[in-house]
């Protein structure tokens, strides 16, 4: 006797293949959902379920509400993002009699529920074997997310996230302003990496240092490099200040921090010179007198590849006229006593920026 069973899958707390009742309403299975998981791999009627892919996360101790039905031993069911407005479901073409292929290997159905029940056109609608039924999520739902404000602010701190095209000048607006004080221009956004983009890093990272140090003696593993899950998004603030709505007026993304430092007064020098130091910025100095203010280069200096990272996040390669600003960090890499990368001395360097961004770059500008 063929299995009577239906696929329930989406936005419901678990998805199972489950056997249809006598009525073989959508009602039931919705309700069965969940309530067969701890039976040992099989249901109470000897029928073997699995778990399916899921479209959403699972609810695994759900409360017993369901579709607006009370049922106290139904710990599960549809999670509140569930749409209840379209249900499709898909169906086998069984025709024994066929003679020849068809184009169309199944039909679709799509439905409305109301209290676990199809409604509408489709009241009355029967679930047959082997049917799929797709709960999908409700185009209306979202969480909430939030994103946060700190430093030279009225108001810092998280804020829930309004609107989906929400922009920094918002953010703003809702911290009550910028204070007296505030360094604007070094202000910086600090955005979470996806783990599918920390790990596309990690790979490159692998790759600039396999390449830069084939057969030279001086690999280091990527895995002792400190790479963070967040990173510094470049931003020029007083542009997005005067420029409400434009492109320097970034779309926050969950998660967002931004960040807005007091006025600064020095400029870090680091790298292959003879003493690193920390001095005061000096308006109108440019690369020359603040490398002098470090004793100059070192005697490994790769000269033409010294680089600016300043305080918003954004990177510059460093020569004669490049502007110098407060709060930058000037960095001259140095070559190896094989003539490759001196791999030690970026650590010491990278580690102490703040971004993977920053990282790659200045790695970048070191390799070449």
């Amino acid at each position: 006797m063929a299995a009577r069973v239906v696929l329930v899958w989406g936005v419901t707390a678990i998805g199972l293949e489950l056997p249809i009742l006598a009525d073989g309403l959508l009602h039931d299975a919705l309700l069965l959902v969940f309530a067969l998981r701890g039976q040992g791999g099989a249901d109470g009627l000897g029928m073997v379920h699995r778990l399916v892919a899921m479209e959403a996360q699972l609810r695994r101790h759900a409360p017993g509400q369901l579709l607006g039905h009370e049922r106290a031993d139904v710990p599960g069911g549809l999670l509140e993002g569930a749409s209840t407005a379209r249900v499709d479901i898909s169906r086998r073409i069984v025709d024994p009699t066929a003679t020849e292929q068809s184009q169309q290997i199944s039909n679709v159905f799509s439905v409305s529920i109301e209290n676990g029940l199809a409604v509408g056109k489709a009241k009355g609608f029967m679930l047959e074997p082997y049917d799929v039924v797709h709960i999908r999520r409700s185009p209306g739902y979202e969480p909430q997310e939030s994103v946060t404000i700190d430093g030279e602010v009225l108001f810092g701190g998280t804020y829930t996230l309004q609107r989906r095209n929400e922009r920094i000048t918002d953010l703003l607006r809702r911290a009550g302003g910028i204070v007296d004080g505030a360094y604007v221009k070094g202000a910086y956004l600090t955005r979470r990496l996806s783990d599918d983009e920390y790990n596309s890093r990690r790979a490159a990272l692998q790759l600039a240092v396999s390449n830069s140090s084939a057969g030279m003696g001086d690999s280091i593993a990527v895995n002792k490099l400190d790479i963070s899950h967040d990173y510094n998004v470049g931003i020029d603030l007083q542009q997005a200040i005067d420029n409400p709505g434009s492109s320097y007026d970034f779309i926050l993304q969950p998660g967002d921090r931004l960040f807005i430092p007091q006025q600064q007064s020095t400029v870090k020098i680091a790298g292959d010179v003879l003493f690193p130091n920390t001095v005061v910025y000096v308006p109108g100095k440019k690369l020359k007198y603040y490398i002098e203010q470090a004793g100059g280069y070192g005697q490994r200096a790769k000269k033409n590849h010294a680089f600016v990272v300043y305080m918003n996040g954004t990177v510059a390669k460093a020569k004669g006229k490049t502007p110098i600003e407060p709060g930058c960090q000037i960095i001259v890499p140095s070559k190896s006593k094989t003539g490759g990368v001196d791999w030690a001395k970026i650590l010491s360097i990278t580690t102490g920026l703040t971004s993977v961004a920053t990282m790659a770059a200045a790695i970048s500008s070191m390799t070449k």
